[in-house]
């Protein structure tokens, strides 16, 4: 008996080591990352120390050093061009990209949005809107994805629709995933690359429920977070080692989660997620991590990144410019 009860104890001893292996590569990851963070505002703080000791700058003009309370240079009676920070602009510039970034800036956007419609909403009268109610017909003037008026013309459905969420819980979920695995991405392959597939794969998954589904309508991110899976679980594949098979492994859980939620939930439009994932996936495989290896590729991914921001804003003007003709003919008041 006692001999039963030490391999017992052996057995489940190996399998708490096997969960915290898995679970590990994801806090590895975080901890390599704030560690980073950490090491470089140790550097910045160590600027601030060093700009605080100095008791002389050099003029913008003659390039005199002169004293940093002079207000203008003995040698030349130039004007200082801006004020004294003694090191703290550089610390603000370098702990503001870690408040803004694409990932945030994206959840910001759907939050906003989702008030928005809220406050819209509220104002139709239910009477009038019918069956569909308010909440769709809003949703439905405010870009949402419909097949039919997609292929009349509205193709910027196809991008709006990315942004929009059809309840509380929606969004939540969304939300949730968003920033559980948009940072991993941007992290991965800096914000202009994510911001590119995040677009992308919204489209793709977009056109995927389009065909899938030509009579209905839908809206939310999950097609493009589905694609920031399919990204990250390509990248673990093309990685290896422990950290890549762990982040492989992490991705290609969530993405069976969400595909079996998909089709045991009525309402999920588990097209959109499959388009979106094996957009993901397709691009992940196209294009490289990190940052550009050359200025031209730079530049190229920089361009990329504008024309990405002017589509969702080029979509959305085209909302707001026939929002109340389209809210007069889904309420038949014309």
């Amino acid at each position: 008996m006692f001999r039963w009860i030490v391999d017992d104890t052996r057995a489940l001893i190996a399998d708490a080591k096997a969960l915290f292996a898995r679970l590990g590569t994801r806090w590895q990851w975080l901890r390599m990352r704030s560690r980073h963070r950490i090491e470089e505002t140790a550097a910045d703080l160590e600027n601030v120390r060093r700009g605080a000791a100095v008791r002389t700058r050099m003029c913008r003009e003659c390039r005199a050093l002169i004293p940093v309370s002079a207000r203008a240079c003995p040698e030349c009676g130039e004007r200082p061009g801006r004020p004294v920070t003694r090191g703290f602009a550089r610390v603000a510039e370098h702990m503001m990209p870690g408040f803004i970034s694409a990932s945030s800036s994206i959840l910001t956007i759907n939050i906003v949005l989702y008030a928005l419609t809220h406050a819209l909403s509220s104002g139709l009268d239910p009477h009038v809107t019918g069956r569909a109610g308010p909440w769709s017909i809003t949703l439905i003037a405010l870009g949402a994805n419909v097949p039919v008026l997609v292929l009349s013309g509205e193709v910027w459905r196809l991008l709006t629709m990315v942004f929009l969420h059809g309840n509380l819980l929606h969004l939540l979920m969304n939300s949730w995933a968003l920033f559980a695995v948009g940072p991993l991405v941007e992290e991965l392959f800096g914000p202009r690359k994510f911001l590119f597939f995040y677009v992308a794969t919204g489209i793709c998954g977009s056109l995927a429920s389009i065909w899938w589904r030509p009579g209905g309508m839908s809206v939310g991110a999950s097609g493009a977070v589905f694609g920031l899976i399919g990204v990250a679980a390509v990248w673990g594949w093309r990685r290896g080692g422990r950290v890549g098979e762990g982040i492989k492994g992490q991705m290609v859980q969530w993405a069976l989660y969400g595909l079996v939620m998909g089709f045991m939930i009525p309402g999920i439009d588990n097209a959109a997620h499959a388009g979106g994932l094996a957009a993901g996936a397709v691009l992940a495989l196209m294009i490289g991590d990190g940052a550009p290896r050359s200025a031209a590729g730079a530049r190229a991914w920089e361009a990329i990144a504008w024309i990405c921001g002017l589509a969702v804003l080029g979509g959305f003007a085209m909302v707001a410019l026939r929002y109340e003709a389209a809210l007069r003919f889904l309420t038949g008041s014309v």
